[in-house]
């Protein structure tokens, strides 16, 4: 992940293919959209899409739970969320 930002529970998280140089995923990778197809295997609905930088197409995902949430529903969300990202990380070789 390059970056997580948002206000309160909607969140906007930026896929990078190197945290330090915030270098974007090749478009053919399609990061996003696997992330998303992963991360509905397992039950977790999020919004994939892409962003253009300064010309540079980058992968990113919004995520927002239902607004009555609680601890266990946020600890359950962070589990999918980490388990759909190292699938697809493993997927594509990183």
């Amino acid at each position: 992940m390059g970056d997580v930002r948002g206000k309160g529970l909607m969140l906007g998280v930026e896929f990078v293919k190197d945290k330090v140089t915030k270098e974007c995923f090749d478009p053919s990778v399609d990061f996003a959209h696997k992330f998303s197809h992963n991360a509905l295997e397992i039950g977790l609905l999020v919004n994939p899409g892409i962003k253009y930088d300064k010309g540079q197409r980058g992968d990113g995902t919004l995520v927002g739970p239902c607004f009555e949430v609680n601890k266990e529903e946020i600890e359950k969300f962070i589990d999918m969320f980490d388990r759909a990202l190292t699938k697809t990380e493993k997927e594509n070789g990183f």
